[in-house]
């Protein structure tokens, strides 16, 4: 049994995403599904990001705000936009059509009396053409989905690497570093995780997926973009989302079995424990 690690004095939780992979993969298929039908109906990414982050605000999901946050960011959603989502009614900072859709979208997800949505679906059917009306509906669905996965399995939002123990003293970021340009994205055509600073490529790590084991193979940062973490945070951010799809990690990459054995306690069980001998993980402690 797959578990996520709880509040001491408290049940375990099942990570169900792990338990039951193939349900998983089916609810990634629906995600993939929904993807292409918000653009399918010409929805901009930003609008996309703000109905998953509003919902997610609603259903309290801390792994799915941490997650769509950042896709918002490096999609070109603002810090200033971002921060007043929960009281955009009382702002002006959003279209007709955005305040449309996160109309329609939190009323999918609240269910209010039948009354109240047929006011907001008539309102939102005044912005919204039926393919983006369908569209963003499914979208909420989804999400929906997803943040209720999360919250039952108790994903967690961990200190970024090199962060340090909470409490204790932060380096103050440099600005000139622009943390909020900086995105990790999946590339599954070229098999491989990149991380971009704004539209630069600075770095990868390519992978090899079979069946629900996702083998981690070379990892590489532009000299360019040296000492900056870059190189940590590709990788968590892969180990992290390979957790997220319940996939098994073979750290074939040494720079990926070093995060892995500098943060045991976190990412240790990705390895499977068959095979964690072979990547110099004999013992539960490494680190």
């Amino acid at each position: 049994m797959t578990t996520e690690e709880t509040e001491e004095g408290t049940a375990p939780r099942v990570s169900i995403n792990r338990q039951h992979r193939q349900v998983y993969r089916a609810q990634l298929e629906v995600a993939k599904a929904v993807r292409a039908a918000t653009e399918a109906a010409g929805l901009e990414r930003t609008l996309v990001e703000l109905l998953n982050i509003r919902i997610s605000q609603i259903n309290g999901c801390a792994y799915c705000l941490h997650v769509h946050t950042r896709e918002a960011l490096a999609a070109g959603e603002t810090a200033r936009r971002l921060a007043v989502l929960p009281a955009w009614r009382d702002t002006t900072l959003f279209t007709a059509k955005e305040r449309a859709a996160l109309m329609l979208a939190e009323s999918v997800t609240t269910l209010p009396a039948p009354r109240i949505q047929d006011q907001d679906y008539a309102e939102a059917s005044r912005q919204l053409t039926a393919e983006e009306l369908s569209a963003v509906s499914w979208l909420a669905i989804a999400i929906n989905s997803f943040n209720r996965l999360s919250i039952v399995s108790r994903h967690p939002v961990r200190p970024e690497p090199g962060s340090g123990p909470a409490g204790k003293t932060q380096r103050t970021p440099d600005p000139k570093e622009t943390p909020v340009t900086v995105a990790v994205r999946d590339n599954p055509e070229q098999n491989r995780y990149e991380i971009y600073d704004g539209t630069q490529l600075a770095g990868f790590s390519d992978y090899e997926v079979t069946g629900t084991t996702i083998a981690f193979t070379h990892t590489e940062v532009d000299p360019a973009f040296a000492r900056r973490g870059l190189a940590a945070q590709l990788v968590t951010e892969a180990l992290d989302d390979a957790r997220r799809r319940g996939l098994a990690v073979l750290p074939f990459c040494p720079y990926v079995r070093k995060v892995i054995a500098k943060n045991a306690a976190t990412y240790l069980d990705l390895v499977p424990e068959k095979d964690r001998a072979r990547f110099g993980f004999a013992e539960k402690g490494v680190g």
